[in-house]
């Protein structure tokens, strides 16, 4: 089993270094900063849907997660780097 440092290590290299996975990093955080600060626009063109957010930009939604992923992928984005969300303005009960 590997520790979290070498879960680390793996996601480093596979982002293509260092550098590369800080970029990845800040630009995942801003869309996800992005759908926050926007959220009441984004429930307005979107109640109801899942939003798949890449730089910033909206780049698919759609009912069912399954077909904004699929979305993503024909788009030739890396689904890895996209935030996807399910927006609603009802009320849900979550548990983790």
């Amino acid at each position: 089993m590997a520790t979290g440092g070498r879960l680390l290590d793996r996601a480093v290299k596979a982002a293509g270094g260092r550098e590369a996975f800080g970029r990845k990093f800040r630009q995942y955080r801003e869309s996800v900063f992005f759908i926050d600060r926007n959220r009441e626009e984004l429930l307005r063109q979107y109640d109801g849907n899942w939003v798949a957010v890449y730089n910033c930009e909206v780049v698919a939604h759609a009912k069912k997660y399954q077909d904004v992923a699929e979305k993503v992928r024909q788009g030739g984005l890396p689904i890895e780097e996209v935030v996807i969300k399910f927006l609603t303005s009802k009320r849900v009960l979550t548990l983790f």
